[in-house]
């Protein structure tokens, strides 16, 4: 081989595990920012019981490592840098709570307000519950499903290869985003 040939294997190869480092950093910092938009200034740990905090724990991790194949997949790469982990929660905390904002705008939407009023009115007729209480929870779980996908995947979608997703690969890593997702929801409702 000539030095020219290794020279850009080589250099390939640092650039792809840079990049593979910057999208750990990236993971480790939507940890911190999960905890943000599930539980805002508490810790799960003082919220949640030994049992639901052990599951809790194993799903975000198993959400976290079906995000990082779909960001490999979409060829989403981060390049924020820290120099400091503290860095990292700050800046992923504070970014959560833009998030937060950002969702609240998007569900003030005519669309989306309608949609959920659609579910709230269907919710009712099938259980009997009262409309007031439902509205709270169903706001609340709207509300937290925004800003988790804005915060984890909304961006990398976006700026990713999207047409990526349509192979039976992207719609397995997209069910288990789904579902891993709604999962952690529902282990804080």
């Amino acid at each position: 081989m000539s030095r020219n040939i290794l020279f850009k294997y080589f250099t390939e190869e640092s650039c792809k595990m840079n990049k593979i480092k910057m999208l750990e950093i990236h993971t480790l910092g939507n940890w911190f920012g999960i905890d943000e938009i599930l539980f805002e200034n508490s810790s799960p740990r003082e919220v949640l019981d030994e049992d639901s905090y052990k599951s809790y724990m194993t799903t975000k991790a198993a959400l976290l490592s079906n995000l990082f194949e779909l960001y490999l997949k979409l060829e989403y790469f981060t390049d924020a840098e820290f120099k400091k982990e503290e860095e990292l929660r700050e800046f992923y905390v504070n970014y959560a709570k833009v998030i937060k904002e950002k969702a609240l705008e998007e569900m003030s939407d005519p669309e989306v307000i309608n949609s959920l009023k659609e579910d709230v009115t269907n919710y009712v007729k099938l259980e009997g519950k009262n409309e007031s209480d439902y509205t709270d929870i169903i706001l609340e779980k709207t509300h937290r499903i925004f800003s988790l996908d804005h915060l984890l995947i909304t961006e990398a979608v976006v700026g990713g290869c999207g047409s990526c997703l349509k192979d039976f690969e992207g719609r397995v890593l997209i069910g288990s985003y789904r579902t891993l997702r709604d999962k952690l929801i529902e282990m804080v409702n």
